[in-house]
């Protein structure tokens, strides 16, 4: 019986690298899709939400590495595309802006990210998720402002949700400082999904 099990261990490795690379190729068809929508001027993103997104992605790649996730397939992939997606926003310059909002998010979203670097506690999983929450806000309000365009965009944050759950469902051995972030990360995706389609 037990070697039975020994010789399972590396398909479930496999089984594990492959969710976690389905879900990075998921991300990277649907936000490059995405970037293209935006580039062609069919749909509009907020600028500070996207410049803001490629901070916390850069960092948040940093904090799965460092909190156990060998396979980050999917946060390099949201990275690259969060880049190329503010390439397309430049591109149409009259369709973004930068209001009150838009900065007090920057502010908000920079002082989380300095607490989560300078702190060594739990407080820090949840300074990071903070600063995750803001720099969705200046997109979340273009949403509730315009239906049309929340309604258009709502696919983009559904197949982030799918790839989140595919991700956490890839790391074989939970830590819960991985489990706090994953989840907390699900939960704003979800949050978009819903404006975006109430």
């Amino acid at each position: 019986m037990n070697l039975e099990l020994l010789t399972l261990l590396p398909h479930l490795s496999m089984s594990s690298k492959a969710l976690s690379y389905t879900a990075g190729i998921l991300v990277a068809i649907s936000a490059t899709a995405y970037a293209f929508q935006v580039y062609r001027a069919h749909l509009h993103a907020n600028m500070a939400t996207w410049l803001m997104v490629v901070l916390i992605d850069g960092f948040g790649l940093v904090l799965a590495l460092a909190t156990g996730n060998s396979n980050p397939a999917i946060h390099i992939v949201w990275v690259v595309t969060d880049v190329l997606i503010c390439f397309a926003i430049l591109r149409n310059t009259a369709h973004w802006h930068w209001k009150h909002i838009e900065t007090l998010s920057l502010v908000a979203c920079i002082t989380s990210l300095t607490l989560w670097v300078t702190t060594d506690s739990a407080f820090s999983l949840y300074a990071y998720l903070i600063a995750c929450a803001f720099t969705l806000l200046p997109q979340a309000i273009q949403y509730w402002k315009n239906r049309t365009l929340a309604r258009k965009s709502a696919w983009l944050w559904i197949v982030n949700s799918i790839a989140l759950v595919m991700t956490i469902l890839s790391v074989q051995s939970l830590t819960p400082e991985y489990s706090i972030v994953s989840l907390g990360l699900l939960v704003l995706n979800l949050a978009m999904v819903l404006i975006a389609l109430r």
